[in-house]
């Protein structure tokens, strides 16, 4: 069953065309994620999906009951608040009263590690724990979709590689839809069910495949079965 729909987005900046007749569908439950070079579209299609930008053309369809939230590449966190009060921002903006947000937050706290941190500042922090902030205040309004714009490229690759497990666990917890931009296509093949493969040829339309990645979970990115899929994935994009 499909939460979103894109259908034939188009997208010009000027005279340069960013996005072409981009279509693909979102099944619900599922973790996607959309991996291509710099400037082929992929984070414009994002935002058009989370409609903070409009398509020159072409629509997106979202099921009426999909409640989204968003983790940002760059943490976007309120320096002023604390981690308590950066998780809790949303649930605040919606009126909940502090005792009610303080007993939703706690737990999501502790799940991503931050338990003794929650009085913190973010220039105390460091960028692994920024993005786990970020990741909470997402998690905080229970949303049914949970978009992701290249979430870990502002951190070191070991911090990296734990997030994106933290990740896993929380999407397969909380059995909710992934969709995350990347431009790394190892991450792409250890993350998601699907990638859409973007390309930047300006003649031509802006997706060049849509790859079923069949490895069981947890992957093994040593395996050789990984690698393959890596290799066939840069091929494409090349």
């Amino acid at each position: 069953m499909s939460i979103i729909s894109v259908k034939n987005i188009h997208k010009d900046f000027a005279n340069n065309s960013v996005l072409r007749d981009a279509s693909f569908e979102v099944k619900e439950g599922e973790f996607l994620c959309m991996v291509g070079p710099s400037g082929c579209g992929k984070s414009t299609l994002l935002r058009i999906m989370l409609s903070l930008e409009k398509p020159t053309s072409g629509e997106i369809i979202t099921d009426k009951s999909a409640k989204p939230a968003l983790v940002f590449q760059n943490f976007a966190l309120f320096p002023w608040l604390s981690v308590r009060d950066n998780i809790g921002f949303g649930l605040k903006m919606k009126g909940m009263p502090k005792a009610e947000i303080d007993k939703k937050i706690l737990p999501i706290i502790d799940e991503l590690k931050l338990f003794g941190s929650e009085n913190f500042h973010p220039k105390e922090l460091s960028g692994g724990m920024k993005q786990r902030v970020g990741i909470g205040r997402a998690l905080a309004i229970e949303p049914s979709i949970l978009f992701l714009d290249e979430p870990f490229s502002a951190v070191d690759a070991l911090t990296a590689k734990e997030l994106r497990k933290d990740l896993l666990e929380i999407w397969a917890k909380r059995k909710i839809t992934a969709v995350m931009v990347t431009h790394l296509v190892e991450e792409a093949v250890e993350l998601a069910d699907r990638v859409v493969v973007f390309g930047n040829d300006k003649n031509k339309p802006s997706i060049i495949e849509i790859a079923e990645i069949d490895l069981p979970r947890p992957r093994d990115t040593r395996s050789k079965e990984f690698f393959a899929e890596v290799d066939k994935l840069e091929d494409r994009i090349k």
